[in-house]
């Protein structure tokens, strides 16, 4: 985009819970699945909407709901306006670290406008715009280490993106994603070892990515995809349960076998290795995390200086298309900060071209973005294109 891109704050509030639940008193434990992550950005979700027409529409009226929406989501998601307490043990050369629910001032809520931008230079960039990274606070990536107060200037002076990173939303409807599961299964004949559709989308996007990168045939490559272990483990863990309980499965292989197998055969290792990640496996996880306790370095889930590994983060089922709100309708599109950004990360949602459409933020150094944008088949089943 050419326009001069300022964002202008216009105000800033913290928002407490509409009411105090009688359990937000009480010191919300971290299980070592939530103190593993404590180092890792934080998460940075962006729903775009275009402005209401009606000549009724009022913006103070528009934010006083949103006020209003969120102090009474707080009052059922309480710990989200809380802040994290660390208790340190001297004599003992440890510390605990803990939710206090009622401490600080709660969630901030900021009111801010952008000027000479469009909903339109957003969507129809051919990459994303620098200016979408601007619209999330802690937009370079921060961390609060000490994580219990906001982080200070020095943190916001740290360089960042020294790769010059780019990111591009892709879409793929319900009917390529069907013609991909199909081919999948096609490919291994196996009646009793079904590729799902995420799979086969998910293997099509590695191949993809790795043959853009240019890998020499013997360079190893991963598929890394975050998995939800709250139905894996027994007894399973409910849906609404609040914590943390993500793994990472990994497959590898060498570029030059993912890219001379077949679809299905990519799918078959991604199924496999997702067949394998079962309670047992899940427990023994958690027990040497409670034996030797660590922190997540940044950086360390992915190498961020090589395109060999496909991180593949979020999920499908997360409909971020059907949150709507008052005044403005349903979200057009998504958009994500720059928090955890690293070469080969994909960020999953359900789209919104319909059921069973999927929505992928692929974020990639720039020579493998442009080889990527180029690749027949892959533009084949995906889309790029947005609009109004």
């Amino acid at each position: 985009m050419s326009k001069s891109l300022g964002i202008k704050y216009i105000s800033q509030c913290y928002i407490k819970p509409k009411y105090e639940a009688n359990d937000s008193k009480k010191p919300y434990l971290l299980t070592h699945w939530d103190l593993v992550l404590l180092s890792i950005n934080y998460t940075q979700r962006g729903l775009l909407f275009p402005l209401p027409k009606q000549d009724d529409f009022s913006i103070d009226t528009l934010l006083q709901s949103l006020k209003d929406s969120l102090a009474e989501t707080l009052a059922l998601f309480y710990p989200l306006a809380g802040q994290l307490v660390t208790t340190v043990f001297e004599d003992e050369h440890r510390c605990t670290v803990h939710l206090d629910c009622n401490k600080g001032q709660g969630a901030r809520f900021i009111h801010a406008s952008l000027d000479n931008v469009t909903v339109s230079d957003i969507l129809c960039s051919v990459r994303y715009p620098s200016v979408v990274h601007s619209l999330f606070d802690l937009s370079h990536g921060e961390v609060s280490y000490d994580g219990h107060t906001m982080p200070n200037l020095s943190i916001h002076l740290l360089p960042h993106n020294p790769l010059q990173l780019t990111e591009k939303l892709f879409r793929f409807r319900l009917k390529e994603i069907q013609k991909l599961k199909s081919k999948a299964n096609e490919d291994i004949h196996d009646p009793n070892n079904k590729i799902s559709s995420f799979q086969a989308v998910a293997a099509f996007i590695w191949r993809c990515i790795i043959r853009a990168s240019n890998l020499t045939p013997e360079k190893a490559t991963h598929c890394k995809l975050t998995a939800n272990n709250r139905s894996r483990v027994s007894p399973p863990l409910p849906p609404s349960y609040f914590g943390n309980s993500v793994s990472v499965i990994l497959t590898s292989t060498t570029a030059g076998e993912l890219l001379e197998s077949s679809l299905g055969q990519v799918g078959e290792l991604l199924n496999k290795s997702v067949q394998n990640h079962t309670s047992e496996v899940i427990n023994d996880i958690a027990l040497k995390l409670f034996e030797s306790p660590y922190v997540i370095r940044r950086g360390t889930l992915v190498d961020s200086g090589v395109n060999d590994t496909v991180l593949i983060v979020s999920s499908p089922r997360l409909d971020m298309y059907g949150n709507e709100f008052i005044g403005l309708g349903k979200p057009i599109s998504v958009r994500s900060g720059f928090g955890n950004k690293v070469p080969g990360l994909v960020t999953a949602y359900a789209g919104n071209q319909g059921p069973g459409s999927m929505d992928f933020d692929i974020c990639l150094t720039a020579d493998c973005m442009k080889n990527l944008e180029s690749d027949v088949e892959f533009m084949d089943f995906a889309s790029s294109y947005e609009s109004l």
